[in-house]
């Protein structure tokens, strides 16, 4: 009877300890995950002054998630004139006014040693323009799943990629966070899979596999190119674990819902 009481307190306080754990090192780690995938949005669709992760769309396909997070920027206009019956004055040199990406320089009085600032009005005009998107997609690797982020710019082409996660083996299919970076041998970069899906050289493809690695390959590739066919709105590749997806183009219009299938499940976050 002890020995059960014994143990049933000793499981009660091991469980509460892991709770507490649990709960301190929680949201620490989702920080570290939401700044590790905003810096490789970064890396993989650069340029952009949005906010991708706010604007994400989440695609889900028989159990099979891919994230879109657009990049967009925006374009100023600037329309801006000096008025010189309204300047003011100050008691000391100010060097420089920066307007946007426009320079007007200050007029410095001897003297009483006063700098003029010229009086401007100005009229900003913003147009945002759509620059690519990064698409978060995963397939089954040798050692589990690989999920990678895909970087694209507006006509498909591949700016860059981050492999976010994986259980390839060291030293082997683990390469695959380089091996097809810009510059490397198994280079995808600037290719665009509507044009030809990405293979390996194996499969009569252009792309040369990870030494030793050839399945971590495929998959790797199999991700990317269900990436661009979700971005362009294409059928993605069933052996993905997904079946057939219909979306709306969510390039052109990064802001829109997106309508699919009924098989399908679209998350605006």
């Amino acid at each position: 009877m002890n020995m059960v009481l014994s143990l049933t307190g000793f499981t009660l306080v091991a469980g509460a300890l892991l709770g507490w754990v649990n709960q301190i090192t929680a949201e620490p780690i989702a920080e570290a995950n939401a700044k590790t995938l905003s810096n490789a949005i970064a890396v993989v669709v650069p340029g952009f002054d949005n906010d991708p992760v706010a604007e994400k769309k989440t695609i889900v396909v028989n159990g099979v998630s891919y994230v879109i997070y657009p990049a967009t920027k925006k374009k100023d206009k600037l329309k801006f004139k000096i008025d010189p019956s309204k300047n003011d004055t100050v008691k000391e040199t100010v060097g420089v006014l920066k307007i946007k990406e426009d320079t007007v320089a200050l007029e410095k009085d001897i003297n009483n040693n006063e700098t003029v600032i010229p009086h401007v009005d100005v009229e900003v005009n913003e147009n945002v323009e759509f620059i690519g998107a990064a698409v978060e997609t995963s397939a089954n690797g040798f050692g589990g799943n690989l999920t990678v982020l895909v970087g694209f710019d507006p006509d498909g082409n591949i700016i860059d990629y981050s492999l976010l996660s994986h259980a390839e083996t060291p030293g082997l299919g683990s390469k695959a966070a380089d091996w097809f970076k810009k510059g490397n041998k198994g280079d995808i970069t600037g290719k665009n899979p509507g044009e030809k899906a990405l293979t390996v050289s194996k499969d009569g493809g252009d792309i040369d596999a990870i030494t030793a690695s050839t399945i971590t390959s495929r998959a790797f590739l199999l991700a990317v190119n269900n990436a661009y066919k979700v971005y362009k709105n294409q059928n993605v590749d069933a052996a993905n674990g997904a079946t057939k997806v219909s979306a709306q183009e969510v390039a052109a219009e990064p802001t829109d819902s997106v309508c699919v299938e009924a098989e399908t499940t679209v998350e605006n976050k």
